[in-house]
């Protein structure tokens, strides 16, 4: 019954946008050009000081799988609540304004994964472009269950992930969490069935994110987020706690080695 469900579902790409024409036309251009067509896109404008209002208007009227919101508050995790509040939503990507799809062959390779294995969620991988150099995570194939995820660096980005809500109402994001909602989200997930991690790219991120730039912040609401899905004294959270300050250190190891180098 769900292998029939999911062999029916469009995707549906949710994509937050503030004040950045260049970078949701980016985004909107790599998913016209996908070669799965059963795709529907929903521009969240959570500031439209530029001409990204009069773009999002022009391509609903030129793409009838393509609408766009207005949402009542701001902010990235509001703006993708808001787009789940108004919409139904099964097979779920979130996009953020800026990041796009590597190539035209994304969507159809992440459904077919989706149909084939049923993850709650499908992670693969993505890459970041800075001064003119691509950087690329991306690693083998495996099963994701909730305590490695919560746990694991190099598979946290949700713009490289298919959710499947098929068994779900009406998700929601965690606005107490500024910075790690997502990560909550995909923990709830997978608390009640694995994720499946791929080793093929799917997005180009922009570089420089609000979670890159404060990222003490970050690991501080992890372990909130540790704390909602697995409980205070659960050995999840206390493992959440030893690897915090395990990166802690490392950073602190890194910034210390570095400081030296310049020295000399």
């Amino acid at each position: 019954m769900e292998t029939d469900l999911l062999s029916s579902e469009e995707i549906t790409i949710i994509s937050v946008t503030k004040n950045d024409y260049e970078g949701i036309r980016r985004t909107v251009e790599s998913v016209i050009e996908q070669d799965f067509l059963a795709w529907k896109l929903i521009i969240v404008l959570s500031s439209a000081s530029d001409s990204s209002y009069d773009y999002a208007q022009q391509l609903c009227r030129d793409h009838p799988n393509i609408h766009y919101l207005i949402p009542d508050s701001l902010g990235i995790y509001p703006g993708m609540n808001f787009a789940l509040k108004n919409f139904e939503t099964k097979l779920t990507w979130f996009l953020n304004g800026g990041d796009a799809f590597l190539n035209e062959h994304v969507l159809s390779c992440a459904y077919g994964y989706m149909v084939r294995f049923k993850p709650s969620v499908l992670i693969g991988g993505y890459a970041i472009l800075e001064n003119g150099k691509r950087k690329v995570f991306s690693r083998h194939k495996t099963e994701i269950t909730a305590r490695r995820f919560s746990l694991n660096i190099r598979s946290g980005n949700h713009q490289a992930m298919l959710f499947n809500f098929s068994d779900h109402e009406k998700p929601q994001f965690n606005l107490d969490l500024e910075l790690a909602a997502d990560f909550l989200l995909v923990l709830e997930k997978l608390k009640h069935k694995p994720a499946v991690r791929i080793p093929e790219v799917f997005v180009e991120v922009e570089p420089g994110g609000v979670s890159s730039t404060y990222i003490e912040k970050v690991w501080i609401e992890k372990q909130s987020a540790r704390k909602m899905a697995f409980g205070k004294y659960s050995p999840d959270y206390l493992l959440g706690i030893i690897w915090t300050c395990a990166v802690r250190f490392k950073r602190f190891t890194r910034t210390l080695i570095n400081s030296s180098k310049e020295k000399f």
